[in-house]
């Protein structure tokens, strides 16, 4: 969404959207997504897309308009991306992000006076690797990435009858891994097969909390869990038979 921002004629939606791109004067659920052919558009309400992590793009394009019917489904931009693939030579990579809450900035009290007491942090450990199965053949890259998110966000102050003064609020945690793959196949120079499977599955987990005046959590109540996310399975075929007739067949869950 950031990169698409970039583009000309894409603006950013309002927060109520999650600020996902507009593009070209269309809502913010009229956008299609692919990885790699496959429709991966949020089905349920078309705002936003499945959660890939960046370090599993290779290329990421967006079309604000005149795009083939390829990208169908859609009466904004695309937003395309493809996956990494292995090469001749193996490469293994591990990168890290750490955004602890303790040096983040409170949020001033002009609006709550109990927003200071908000909290998010979150950390990703990502491993890749690439490689040649079959040099100039056959080649494979996987990735895995250990995530951990917990989100704090306190609301207006009331009065609980077990608990007396203070604020409700909610803290939201999710801790599931994605990983994902990519197999590549020339059988000729002219004809390649790909294979591309990853999985966002994640469960997210809701426990309403209450606090008091300090920010100091006395009670808890009322859990829920919200899941989303599922395995991706994308096949492809691409054949080049002459200089004017090329073959592309896809298929996806």
């Amino acid at each position: 969404n950031a990169i698409a921002l970039l583009a000309p004629g894409v603006t950013a939606s309002d927060s109520a959207f999650g600020g996902i791109p507009t593009i070209g004067g269309s809502s913010a659920g009229e956008n299609t997504y692919f990885i790699n052919g496959l429709n991966i558009t949020k089905f349920r309400d078309f705002t936003g897309s499945s959660t890939v992590p960046f370090e599993f793009y290779q290329t990421l394009e967006t079309k604000t308009g005149g795009y083939s019917s390829e990208f169908g489904r859609g009466t904004g931009g695309v937003l395309n991306g493809t996956t990494k693939s292995g090469g001749n030579e193996w490469e293994f990579g591990i990168t890290a992000y750490y955004e602890p809450d303790s040096l983040s900035e409170d949020a001033p009290d002009t609006y709550l006076a109990q927003n200071k007491f908000d909290e998010s942090e979150s950390s990703d450990v990502i491993l890749d690797f690439g490689g040649p199965i079959i040099r100039d053949r056959l080649f494979v890259f996987g990735l895995y990435n250990f995530r951990d998110r917990e989100n704090v966000n306190i609301g207006t102050t009331t009065v609980d009858p077990a608990f007396g003064p203070g604020s409700n609020g909610t803290r939201v945690t999710s801790d599931d891994p994605f990983y994902g793959a990519k197999v590549d196949f020339l059988i000729t120079d002219d004809h390649r097969l790909e294979f591309t499977y990853f999985s966002d599955e994640q469960t997210q987990s809701t426990e309403n909390i209450f606090v008091d005046a300090s920010g100091n959590q006395i009670g808890s109540f009322t859990p829920s869990t919200f899941e989303f996310g599922g395995d991706n399975y994308i096949g492809r075929y691409t054949g080049v038979w002459t200089d004017w007739l090329t073959t592309s067949i896809a298929y996806g869950v």
